[in-house]
C-alpha cells in the first residue's frame, strides 16, 4: 500500500500550501486572478514532453483528460472565492476533508466502481467525521457552503476523470494531459474577462501592438508573481505530482478520504501564523475551537491508523479439531464416554480441547474426581490425538464460571486460593501427558457481560498464568478472547498462543431475535495485525468455530424447527469456508457433542457427515 505513503506525503505538503493560499487570496491577489496563475503554471509541463516518455492515447482519453483539467480548475477557482472571506482552518477541512470525499465516493462508485472493504468503509466514515467535526459552524453565509459544494463536484470529476485516464495510458501522458487542460481553461477565461479590448488582429498587426498583447498576457502573470507565490507554486507542484501518482496506482475514495490528515498539520500552522502574523490568518483560537479541531483530528489519524494497518497474513487453515465437553455432553442427554469415543473413531478427530471444570473435579472440598478428565485424556492419547487443557474458573459452556457450590460463599482471597490450588493439582497431575501440547488459563476473561461471572482481575489472572508457568513451563500457555466482540490485547499480551472465537449467527437480547454479523474474513486479519504491530507476531487459533446453533437455552429445550431454522446445515459449510477464508492454521469446532446428539436423538446425521469430510 505504497500509494497511502505518498498520499499521506502530499497531504502534508498541501498543509503549507493552504497556508499560503489564504496569505496569497487576502493580501495579494484576487481569486480569479489567482486560479488563472495556477492555470498557467500548469501549462509549463510541455516542456516535459522532450524528456519523458509522453504517449499520446486515443481521441476519448485526451478529451477526458482536458475535462479532467477544466474541473479541477473550475473547482479550484470556487475554492478561492471562499476562502477569501473565511478562515482557512474552516474552507480547506470542509472542502477537502468532507464534501469532497462524499463526492468522490459517489463518482467513484458511478464511474469506477470503487466498492470499500468494511475496514476500509470504517476508516472512511472516521475520516469524513473529523472533517465534519473540523469544520463544523453555524457562523458561515449560505453562499460559501454553496461555492464549496461547487467546488467539491467539479474537483471529484476531475479526480474520477483522471483516474480514468491513469488507467488508460501512462502516469506522465495523463499527468500532461490534464494540465493542458487546466491552461486552456486559464487562457480562455483570461481572454474572455482580462481582453475583452483586445482583437487578435492588433496583437499581431505590428510590434507595439504585439507589445500590448504580451503586456496583457504576460506581464499580468510576471507583475503578480512575488517569491511568495512562487515558493506556493513550488509546493503545490510537488505535492499534485505526488498525489495525482498515488490516485494512479491507488483507491481514489480512500486518497481523498485522507485529505483530512492535512489539516492536523493545517491548524498547527495557522495557529503559529495566526499568532505570529493576526492580520493574515483571520483565525479564532477560542479553548473550545481549539478542542473541536483537537478531536476532528483525533478521528482523522484513527482513520488513517487503520488504513496503515495490513491485513495479517496467515497461513490457511490446515489443522482442524473439536472442542469436546463430558458437561455440555451430560446435558444433551447423551452417554458423554460413547459421544467421544464416536468422535474419536467415526469423525477420525485428532485435535481437541478439553476442559478441567472446577465444579466437575472438586464437588467436595478436597476431595477431587479426575476420572471422567482421566478416560478423555487416556482415550485421546491412545489414538495419537493431541490436547489443549483448559483450566481456571471460567471455562467453556453455560454458566461459563464453573464454580463448586462449597466454594461460592467465601471470601474473595479464600475463593482465590482454592482456585489456585484446584489448578495446582490439575497442572500437576497432567504435566507428564504426552498428548497435551497446551495449557488454556480461563477462558474469555475479559469478555465481561456474558455468562454469570464477575469483572476479571487482572492481578489474580496473572497469578494464575504464572503458577502455571512455574509448574510447567515446557508448553504455552493459550489465552482465548472473543472474535466478534473482544479488544484481543489484554489477552493477546499475556498469552504464548492466542485464541479467538469465531461465531457468524448469534442471538442478541438487544435486539431480540437472530442475528448475523455483518463481518467478512478481513476483519479477524485485521485484527491481527494490529496485535502483531503493537506486541509481536504470535501463533492465532480459531478455538470455538461456531458448528451448533447459538440459542437462549439448551438443544432439549428449544424445538428443532428453530434450531434448523437458524443453523442450517449450509450455515455450518458457510462458516467452515469462512473460517478457511480467514486462514488461521488450528481450527476447533464448537457444538460437535450437538452434531452428535442430532444424529443420535434427532435423526439429522446431515451435521456428522459433513464435519466428517474435514476429518477424512
Amino acid at each position: 500500500m505504497n500509494w497511502l505513503y505518498l498520499a499521506i506525503l502530499s497531504h502534508f505538503l498541501f498543509a503549507v500550501v493552504f497556508a499560503l493560499d489564504k496569505v496569497l487570496i487576502k493580501k495579494i491577489i484576487s481569486p480569479l486572478k489567482y486560479a488563472l496563475i495556477v492555470g498557467a503554471f500548469e501549462g509549463l509541463v510541455v516542456v516535459l514532453i522532450p524528456f519523458v516518455d509522453f504517449v499520446l492515447p486515443q481521441n476519448s482519453i485526451i478529451l477526458l483528460a482536458l475535462l479532467s483539467g477544466l474541473c479541477l480548475g473550475v473547482g479550484l477557482y470556487f475554492y478561492f472565492k471562499t476562502l477569501l472571506n473565511n478562515e482557512a482552518s474552516w474552507v480547506a477541512p470542509f472542502l477537502f476533508g468532507a464534501l469532497i470525499p462524499i463526492a468522490t465516493y459517489i463518482f467513484s462508485r458511478i464511474f469506477l466502481n470503487e466498492v470499500l472493504t468494511l475496514f476500509q468503509a470504517f476508516a472512511f466514515i472516521l475520516l469524513l467525521a473529523g472533517g465534519f467535526v473540523i469544520s463544523f459552524s453555524r457562523q458561515y453565509k449560505l453562499s460559501s457552503i454553496f461555492y464549496l459544494i461547487v467546488s467539491a463536484v467539479f474537483v471529484s470529476l476531475g479526480f474520477v476523470f483522471l483516474k480514468i485516464v491513469f488507467n488508460n495510458t501512462n502516469f506522465i501522458s495523463g499527468y500532461i494531459l490534464s494540465r493542458l487542460g487546466g491552461f486552456l481553461v486559464a487562457t480562455i477565461i483570461y481572454f474572455v474577462v482580462y481582453g475583452r479590448g483586445l482583437k487578435f488582429k492588433q496583437i499581431f498587426e505590428a510590434k507595439s501592438r504585439f507589445e500590448k498583447g504580451k503586456k496583457f498576457i504576460w506581464e499580468f502573470i510576471w507583475n503578480q508573481l512575488s517569491g511568495l507565490v512562487a515558493l506556493k507554486q513550488f509546493l503545490a507542484f510537488v505535492a499534485n505530482i505526488i498525489l495525482l501518482y498515488a490516485v494512479s496506482i491507488g483507491n481514489l475514495t480512500l486518497i481523498n478520504g485522507l485529505g483530512g490528515i492535512r489539516y492536523a498539520f493545517l491548524i498547527i500552522l495557522a495557529a503559529f501564523m495566526a499568532r505570529k502574523w493576526p492580520n493574515l490568518m483571520d483565525e479564532k483560537l477560542s479553548f473550545w475551537m481549539i478542542l473541536r479541531k483537537s478531536i476532528a483530528v483525533l478521528l482523522i489519524i484513527i482513520g488513517v491508523l487503520i488504513l496503515l494497518i495490513k491485513p495479517s497474513q496467515t497461513t490457511g487453515a490446515k489443522i482442524w479439531g473439536a472442542d469436546f465437553s463430558s458437561l455440555y455432553a451430560n446435558q444433551l442427554g447423551l452417554d458423554s464416554r460413547q459421544a467421544l469415543l464416536e468422535i474419536i473413531d467415526d469423525l477420525k478427530i485428532r485435535d481437541f480441547r478439553l476442559n478441567a471444570h472446577w465444579s466437575e473435579i472438586e464437588k467436595n472440598e478436597n476431595n477431587y474426581d479426575f476420572s471422567e478428565l482421566d478416560f478423555q485424556i487416556d482415550e485421546i492419547e491412545a489414538s495419537g490425538g493431541k490436547i489443549i487443557l483448559a483450566v481456571g474458573k471460567r471455562l467453556p459452556r453455560w454458566p461459563e464460571c464453573h464454580e463448586p457450590e462449597w466454594v461460592k460463599n467465601y471470601e474473595t482471597e479464600n475463593k482465590n486460593s482454592a482456585l489456585l490450588k484446584y489448578i495446582e493439582i490439575t497442572i500437576d497431575r497432567y504435566k507428564n501427558r504426552k498428548a497435551i501440547w497446551a495449557w488454556q488459563v480461563e477462558n474469555e476473561p475479559f469478555l465481561w457481560g456474558f455468562g454469570e461471572c464477575p469483572r476479571t482481575d487482572d492481578e489474580f489472572f496473572d497469578k494464575e498464568i504464572s503458577l502455571v508457568k512455574g509448574l510447567d513451563n515446557t508448553r504455552p500457555i493459550i489465552i482465548t478472547d472473543s472474535g466478534e466482540f473482544g479488544f484481543w490485547h489484554r489477552a493477546y499480551k499475556r498469552a504464548d498462543i492466542f485464541g479467538t472465537t469465531m461465531y457468524r449467527v448469534v442471538y442478541s437480547n438487544l435486539l431480540g431475535d437472530y442475528l448475523k454479523y455483518p463481518i467478512g474474513p478481513d476483519y479477524f486479519k485485521t485484527k491481527a495485525a494490529i496485535m502483531e504491530n503493537l506486541f509481536g507476531k504470535k501463533e492465532i487459533i480459531n478455538i470455538e468455530l461456531q458448528a451448533e446453533p447459538w440459542l437462549q437455552k439448551r438443544p432439549p429445550d428449544v424445538p428443532l424447527e428453530e434450531q434448523l431454522k437458524v443453523f442450517s446445515l449450509s450455515q455450518l459449510q458457510e462458516n467452515i469456508e469462512y473460517a478457511k477464508a480467514v486462514g488461521f492454521e488450528k481450527n476447533y469446532l464448537w457444538g460437535i457433542e450437538w452434531a452428535y446428539w442430532m444424529k443420535e436423538k434427532q435423526n439429522h446425521p446431515e451435521f456428522w457427515e459433513e464435519a466428517k469430510k474435514l476429518f477424512d
